[in-house]
């Protein structure tokens, strides 16, 4: 049997065929007309509007077909296969990485440029339209009935009990939380922070916490705390106070794409607690990650606490203007992946890896931007002992780190063209259990090949094209909002935006002191009636484009493909 699968990224986003599979009992080369028959087939169900697209899914499944023709033809020659004795000659796993059968590639995912362990989320998929329609936060919401649309202020936005939702905005600008958490404590909920206008929305003033809640996905929004909580008199940060940009207090399927987190007095972000419950299924991606005491927790550290773990992500973010946890890793089992992020610090290390028994990691082309002659490194923080706090025998880690770029003011540490399993290994080193600091790691620890534990797990880009999209792209961060026309545009704060430039120019601006914090003037505006005249979360101009009239809803699928008219808005 062979089988054909072709995985589809189309210009425009649209998401047509995610995915195009055949399975066929005949020999590939007496089976072409067959082939091209379910393919004219297919071509015929796609929407005339959508030609371009036709003809790129025609030229790619024929050059995939006939790469597979060709492969083939000398696997059917003779009626034999290659194995001669009967026999499978056993490899050493050793050095090999490991799969987890335990998750779904051809899921839906929260949106096409979602990757890893969150990706999957459905969020508020086929639920209530909540509009956010005022920056006073604590404003109760009120219900249209004609619209089937609720409206108020954000904090009731979360919090009430109506059900799966998605949360729009109408107005741009900055809402205070000082005072009280902004609890997300139902599950089921999309956040699309893109439909603010232009400026986007910054929340400010205490944390952003997720109580524990499942399947949740969180688009453009900037979380600046910068309480009083957690500072001495003199405006200096305490470690391990309670103060976040987001704190995630565990929780299943969780993705925050494209967010900005700062002026947490103790970590930007927290992906973890200290009690004993699950975390399964969480994403960071193309976030800035930025101007706090440290960076990022991924699960909590204590090991008197771990829970278990497991799919959880970090990619494609800007650490900046920070000291360490880039990001820290605690917790038991699972599978781990950090890939390209663009870390800048200037504090004594970067990511720590805490007592993590059983944990398959992968750490891949990160670019260490150093605006220093120093020479921190990711530390692996053991234990001497042979048993957990668990009670259960340590398993080592097992570390597939490759492809990093290491770059401080005396040149390349690591150029990303090093190969090998131990090729990166000089950026690893050992921290506490009786072992002095700065002892490297042993290699016995490091595996050749990645582990392929997570879904949808993102391989695209190396070190370097990974910074070109960060910083010299600048796609990161809360940076895109809707005009007036439905249009995608760009606009990044100008706190985000002077710390990108800093990395451009190689200094960093150390900003550990709640005196330093100013919270940036943004655009405030609100979006004119005209704008939204069904009150369906999408803009009338973009409807007429792409439906012809207004009488599609936000929840109908007008091209079938599984998204709702609505997801199909944002996600352009």
């Amino acid at each position: 049997m062979y089988f054909i699968e072709k995985k589809l990224l189309f210009t425009d986003n649209k998401h047509l065929l995610n995915n195009f599979n055949i399975q066929i009992t005949y020999p590939m080369k007496n089976v072409m007309p067959l082939i091209q028959l379910v393919l004219f087939s297919l071509l015929l169900t796609l929407p005339s509007s959508c030609s371009k697209d036709n003809e790129l899914f025609a030229d790619v499944i024929n050059e995939d077909i006939t790469d597979n023709v060709d492969d083939s033809t000398d696997d059917t020659t003779d009626g034999t296969d290659d194995s001669t004795d009967g026999t499978d000659t056993p490899s050493n796993d050793d050095d090999q990485g490991t799969t987890n059968p335990g998750f779904d590639d051809n899921a839906l995912k929260a949106f096409p440029g979602a990757y890893g362990g969150g990706s999957n989320a459905s969020g508020g998929r086929g639920g209530v339209l909540v509009m956010v329609n005022t920056l006073n936060a604590s404003t109760p919401l009120s219900y249209d009935s004609g619209s089937n649309t609720y409206s108020g202020g954000l904090r009731a936005a979360l919090s009430q009990n109506i059900g799966p939702r998605y949360i729009v905005f109408t107005v741009s600008g900055n809402i205070s939380i000082a005072g009280s958490d902004l609890m997300i404590s139902r599950d089921d909920i999309t956040i699309f922070g893109q439909s603010a206008p232009r400026g986007g929305i910054t929340i400010h003033g205490d944390n952003i916490q997720f109580s524990g809640v499942n399947n949740i996905i969180v688009r453009y929004i900037r979380s600046r705390n910068g309480s009083t909580k957690s500072y001495d008199s003199s405006g200096e940060i305490s470690d391990d106070q309670s103060t976040y940009g987001f704190k995630v207090n565990g929780g299943n399927n969780i993705i925050l794409d494209h967010v900005t987190a700062s002026w947490g007095g103790d970590k930007a972000i927290l992906l973890g607690t200290n009690q004993d419950v699950s975390q399964m299924g969480h994403t960071v991606q193309r976030s800035v990650i930025s101007n706090s005491h440290t960076y990022m927790q991924m699960s909590m550290q204590n090991p008197a606490n771990f829970h278990q773990r497991d799919q959880i992500s970090c990619i494609l973010n800007v650490f900046m203007r920070g000291k360490n946890r880039t990001p820290n890793i605690g917790g038991t089992g699972g599978y781990v992946e950090v890939k390209n992020n663009v870390i800048q610090t200037a504090g004594t290390k970067f990511g720590v890896i805490q007592w993590s028994d059983n944990a398959y990691i992968n750490w891949t082309d990160n670019y260490y931007k150093i605006p220093t002659a120093s020479r921190e490194t990711n530390e692996f923080q053991r234990s001497d002992g042979k048993y957990n706090s668990k009670g259960s025998p340590y398993t080592e880690l097992r570390l597939y780190t490759q492809g990093n770029v290491y770059e401080n003011t005396n040149g390349f540490v690591l150029n990303g063209s090093e190969s090998g399993k131990d090729s990166n290994s000089s950026i690893w080193t050992y921290r506490l259990g009786g072992i002095a600091n700065d002892t490297p790691i042993d290699t016995d620890l490091l595996v050749a090949a990645p582990h392929d534990g997570i879904p949808n797990s993102y391989t695209g880009l190396s070190a370097y094209d990974a910074y070109e999209s960060l910083i010299n792209q600048g796609n990161v961060g809360a940076c895109h909002y809707m005009d007036d026309e439905g249009h995608i545009k760009y606009y990044m704060d100008p706190l985000d935006a002077d710390g990108i430039n800093d990395i451009k120019n190689n200094t960093m601006k150390r900003t550990g002191n709640k005196n330093d914090w100013e919270l940036p003037s943004i655009p405030s505006s609100k979006r004119a009636s005209s704008y939204d005249t069904d009150m369906d979360g999408m803009a009338d101009a973009w409807e007429i484009r792409e439906f012809g009239d207004l009488s599609q809803g936000y929840n109908d699928d007008f091209d079938g493909d599984g998204y709702t008219n609505i997801e199909e808005f944002y996600n352009q």
